[in-house]
């Protein structure tokens, strides 16, 4: 026997057995209709860390998929990502945005998604003995994860993409920013940077994205990032006018989207040039997305998985005060406006070194600032494979500014001694 929390675990051999204890926890929903006392789904999954069941890509958004994540991150989070109640009629609540978990009668059936939905109407669901959670609707349906382990996964792996520009298609073409090497990479033409350069990064499916790198080999100042669902659709997910590091990071905020579209619209002054020639280059492109998705399959296919990733027991959640992470939420524009100054500052300290030779300044600063910058890219590419999942500050991220915006000064200072 296992006791965790406020809920009690039988485990006989690969079966499961679940008694939920549900304290009352006061919350305040936004339809009176409901009540809310809050629990945590527990995922049975096997794994080494405990995992909820969670909301991704908008709280209170109607079309928002469910997934894993860890119990401890979620909380982290501070939003109420895993805060659910399952109510006297069977909706699966999530409280904070007065949500419900339902699967679309039109296209219910084995695979079908779990997403959040007006709670009127939405399914119903009922707690097995065996700890599967039933879907009351005609057919025999239970919630479970679709994929291969909780976390997240690099699904731009050897995926397919296409460039409006490329140098030699053998030795740089497109294909080279996505096999996953570090030594290869995509190069636009020479001096091909008048117009915008666009890259198509094409995943297949629909994919639930968290966040996306773009490890640069000639990067661009100014660029853009775009999504979309049918290829011909593009929502605006990121855009800069100062890219000043070699690796940029990008927060995607769990957007459903199979096509990515980076276009490069002005090359870095100093760091996208070769032999005299402006281009753009891409090392590297990881896009990463959640490995587990909440569906329905049929409860008896369901209990026959080896991980139990079907099995979910609820625990009473504490009472949940959003006030802090609120606060700290209302700090983020300001904190984006100073790193969005900083950067545009050294943008135009960038500007400035090519220029600095025209005043007689020795080349050996404008060398210093190429070593150093060699070296900031091998400290970025030495992440690779280590990526985290992006919070709500990426310390990484600031860090690499940082150092950027040292490299950058020194480099000026050395070349006006």
């Amino acid at each position: 026997m296992i006791i965790h929390r406020s809920t009690i675990v039988v485990t006989m051999g690969c079966n499961a057995f679940f008694v939920a204890v549900m304290l009352p926890v006061s919350w305040a929903v936004a339809n009176g209709e409901y009540t809310a006392n809050a629990v945590n789904v527990i995922s049975g999954i096997s794994a080494e860390i405990e995992y909820c069941l969670i909301v991704q890509g908008g709280i209170g958004v109607n079309g928002a998929s469910l997934s894993l994540e860890s119990c401890a991150k979620a909380v982290a989070f501070g939003d109420g990502r895993d805060m659910f109640s399952l109510q006297p009629s069977g909706q699966l609540l999530n409280v904070p945005g007065g949500k419900c978990a339902s699967v679309d009668e039109s296209e219910l059936g084995e695979g079908a998604f779990v997403l959040l939905a007006d709670c009127e109407g939405a399914s119903r669901w009922e707690v097995q003995s065996n700890g599967q959670l039933k879907l009351k609707s005609a057919g025999d349906f239970c919630l479970t994860q679709e994929g291969v382990a909780p976390g997240l996964r690099d699904v731009a792996a050897n995926a397919a993409a296409m460039a409006s520009s490329t140098v030699n298609v053998a030795a740089h073409g497109a294909a080279m920013a996505m096999d996953g090497q570090r030594n290869t990479f995509w190069a636009s033409k020479f001096d091909d940077t008048a117009e915008a350069v666009e890259f198509v990064v094409d995943l297949g499916i629909v994919q639930s994205l968290q966040n996306m790198d773009i490890f640069w080999e000639f990067p661009a100042r100014a660029f853009s990032v775009s999504l979309s669902t049918d290829g011909e659709h593009f929502a605006e997910a990121f855009a800069t006018d100062s890219n000043v590091v070699p690796m940029s990071r990008m927060a995607l905020g769990g957007t459903n989207a199979r096509k990515i579209r980076i276009l490069m619209k002005e090359p870095h002054p100093t760091d996208a040039s070769f032999q005299g020639h402006t281009l753009y280059g891409i090392k590297e492109i990881s896009v990463y997305a959640d490995s587990l998705r909440a569906i329905v399959s049929e409860c008896g296919k369901a209990s026959k998985s080896s991980d139990a990733r079907d099995k979910y027991f609820l625990s009473a959640a504490n009472e949940f005060d959003d006030a802090p992470a609120k606060a700290f939420r209302s700090e983020l524009p300001s904190l984006e406006a100073a790193r969005a100054a900083l950067a545009a500052s050294i943008s135009e300290l960038g500007d400035a070194l090519p220029k600095l030779a025209s005043c007689g300044v020795h080349s050996l600063s404008r060398m210093r600032y190429s070593q150093n910058s060699t070296q900031l890219h091998k400290q970025v590419i030495s992440r690779v494979g280590s990526v985290s999942p992006l919070s709500a500050v990426d310390a990484q991220d600031l860090n690499l500014l940082l150092t950027a915006a040292r490299t950058t000064i020194v480099s000026i200072r050395g070349a006006l001694a």
